[in-house]
């Protein structure tokens, strides 16, 4: 099923530390590839409560904790807790996808502004991964091949040169907590579009709404 992995940087370095797994997402079968290649971390899967009743869901939830959400009025403040709750008392890794949110929720859900809040809030590294199974011509052909590429370990910090502009943005030296919604939204952006730019889908629904700034 995997063809081949590719590392940013030393795999060691993703043992055991807990982190929030930022995926892109095909199909079903990713959440099953996420479970295997981090198996040693303790993972929580963000899910649809609703998703469809397949094997595979039951074998990912048999393993993994998994923290579903819906569309009640206060969900998003829920989800957020839960989160933090797995990182702060059980020391789990978060998965999350928001290709996969988008195709079975119709909405991100976990939006930039929250995900650049939690990484900061719970103090864990963001690790972008992303799997790609090939044209659909050859999976049809019986080629279905998962290659897979995980990059570096992202700390929301003044000292990253990919957000020192925010952090620094106002004169004199910023405080996490000083942050405004659209910094925090900035960053998060930031790294959603990492995900996006590696997985070559400049034309997807979610660069389209970042783009016209729904998110």
């Amino acid at each position: 099923m995997i063809s081949h992995v590719e590392y940013e940087t030393a795999e060691q370095d993703f043992e055991y530390m807990p982190m929030i797994i930022l995926s892109s997402f095909e199909k079903l079968d990713d959440f099953l590839i996420l479970s295997y290649l981090f198996q040693k971390q303790t993972l929580a899967f963000v899910a649809l409560r609703d998703l469809p009743n397949e094997r595979l869901i039951k074998l990912v939830s048999a393993v993994n904790y998994m923290i579903y959400f819906d569309n009640k009025p206060r969900g998003r403040y829920e989800i957020f807790r839960k989160i933090f709750l797995a990182f702060r008392d059980y020391n789990r890794s978060i998965v999350f996808s928001p290709d996969a949110a988008k195709k079975y929720a119709n909405e991100i859900v976990i939006e930039p502004a929250i995900l650049a809040r939690l990484a900061i809030k719970a103090n864990v590294p963001i690790v972008p991964v992303v799997l790609n199974w090939g044209r659909r011509e050859q999976r049809e052909k019986g080629k279905d091949k998962c290659s897979i590429w995980i990059g570096k370990k992202i700390f929301i910090t003044p000292r990253s040169e990919e957000f020192r502009d925010i952090f620094y943005k106002r004169r004199g030296v910023r405080k996490y907590e000083n942050l405004s919604e659209e910094e925090f939204r900035e960053i998060g952006q930031r790294i959603f579009k990492k995900v996006e730019k590696r997985n070559q889908k400049d034309g997807s629904d979610i660069s389209k709404e970042m783009a016209a700034g729904h998110i």
